[in-house]
Formats: structure tokens, sequence, C-alpha cells
């Protein structure tokens, strides 16, 4: 994503994020991947997105289905970076340490009012788009999304909250407004 901005630059709008995202491509292991089918194709099992279009992005006899992950680890969302101000914050990862690493990444995501706010008093959770645009890598259901957001929540004070909502099971859930505008650091 850093090497594809600093190239191309930073999309301005729906139509150039799918194009960036689509058309920005590395040779790989002898295959050509874009990021799309980086994210989409390997890391989430060959699962369509509004980024693909809804389609997924290798078709059965593709020579790439091979190097597919064989399931989704949905903490791959809060390792990626798409350069917008909402995105999770860009970090490195080691082989040796991604799962400790991934836990982390989610548990400092998840800590943030900008990914997760719980309001008990009213029943209702406000969740980051990224849990609507991919909530089938958490889930299968609204209950399911918030069972896994309790799993990884590290902060006692929200995991309460969340724990609180799940047990009165008459919750509402709304996402939060997305910000696309360049994740740049700001020249003073």
């Amino acid at each position: 994503m850093i090497h594809g901005t600093v190239e191309k630059g930073v999309p301005a709008n729906n139509y150039q994020r799918y194009k960036f995202f689509s058309g920005t491509s590395y040779l790989i292991g002898g295959y050509t991947l874009s990021l799309n089918d980086i994210e989409n194709g390997i890391l989430r099992s060959n699962r369509s997105s509004m980024a693909t279009i809804y389609m997924t992005p290798f078709g059965v006899s593709d020579p790439r289905m091979k190097i597919i992950l064989p399931q989704v680890d949905p903490r791959i969302h809060f390792a990626l970076n798409c350069g917008a101000k909402s995105c999770p914050p860009i970090k490195t990862f080691s082989w040796d340490e991604v799962q400790s690493q991934l836990n982390l990444a989610s548990n400092a995501y998840l800590e943030n009012d900008d990914a997760l706010i719980v309001d008990v008093e009213n029943n209702s959770v406000q969740l980051s788009k990224l849990f609507e645009w991919y909530e089938v890598d958490f889930g299968s259901n609204k209950l399911e999304v918030l069972q896994w957001v309790r799993d990884h929540l590290a902060e006692p004070n929200k995991k309460k909250q969340v724990e609180e909502l799940l047990s009165k099971g008459d919750f509402t859930v709304s996402y939060l407004h997305y910000d696309w505008g360049n994740n740049s650091k700001e020249e003073e």
C-alpha cells in the first residue's frame, strides 16, 4: 500500500480507490497479485467484497487458488491499512511473532472510539465500518460479531460493557463514519 501510494499517488474518490487496489500489482512468488488479490483472494480465502464488486478474486481454475489461506483470520482487518484516516495504524509484523502481533493490533484498534462505542443505557453499540463490510469474516450475524469483539477486547471497561449488552440480548448495532481522508502525517 505504501509503495503503491508513493508510486501512483493517493486515490481521491471511490472509483480511484477501486482502480488503485485492483490495478496496483506486484510479482510475488511467481504470481502477479493486486492489492485486492492479496487481501480478498489470499488473506480472506478468496471471498468477495465491496472492493471486488462482490465477485471472488480468483476463479476455480485460477492457479493462484493454491496459495489462498484455508480460512479467514478476522484479525487481518486490524493489520491492513488502506491509507485512510479510519484505517488501523500501519504496523510491521514478524513471522515468528505474527500471532501475538495480530492480537495486539486487534486489541489496540478495538480500544479506540473510532472503532467501538458501547452505550449500555441505550442497549446499543457502534462499530467501525470494517465490521459491516467484512461481517462474514467475524460471524454469521450481529450477535456473533459482537461476541467476536468481546473475545478480542483487552480493555476491561469496554469488555464489561459488551458483556452486559450480550447478556441483555436486546441490542442494536450501527456503524461509525469511515473517514477516507488521507492518513498521512500533516506538516506543521
